[in-house]
């Protein structure tokens, strides 16, 4: 919280009073709460961490970039999962029963490859039309 005497008017008051305050500070004051006093309340108190608390710190801001590459990474896959399923769909629908060689040239075809056969699905007249090169 600001004290009750702090007059904050403008952005270089913001900031005088952020410099002169930062080190006594517990959490960003709601006047401050924007994007950049609060990378710099990060960073200040980063710059006061012991050792041990910057090496926390640090895991826990990978286990984060992990987790979003983790989820990232899921999200992918099942888009991934969902062309293909569509795309058996498809083919299913006009060509009858599928044969083995085309379920796993779809399930390991990368998505450009999907892209690829669903548009030629459209003018195909068979299967080998859609798979052709």
């Amino acid at each position: 919280m600001l004290p009750k005497d702090a007059i904050v008017y403008s952005l270089l008051d913001k900031w005088i009073y952020f410099i002169k305050y930062a080190g006594s500070l517990h959490e960003v004051p709601e006047k401050l709460n924007t994007a950049p006093f609060r990378h710099a309340f990060e960073m200040a108190m980063v710059a006061n961490m012991t050792a041990e608390e910057l090496a926390l710190y640090d895991d826990a801001g990978i286990a984060i970039a992990d987790a979003r590459g983790g989820i990232e990474l899921a999200r992918q896959e099942g888009e991934q999962r969902g062309e293909q399923k569509i795309l058996m769909r498809q083919l299913q629908r006009r060509f009858g029963d599928i044969p083995e060689w085309a379920n796993q040239k779809i399930a390991e075809a990368k998505p450009a490859s999907l892209e690829a056969w669903s548009l030629r699905f459209v003018d195909a007249r068979s299967l080998d039309d859609v798979f052709a090169c």
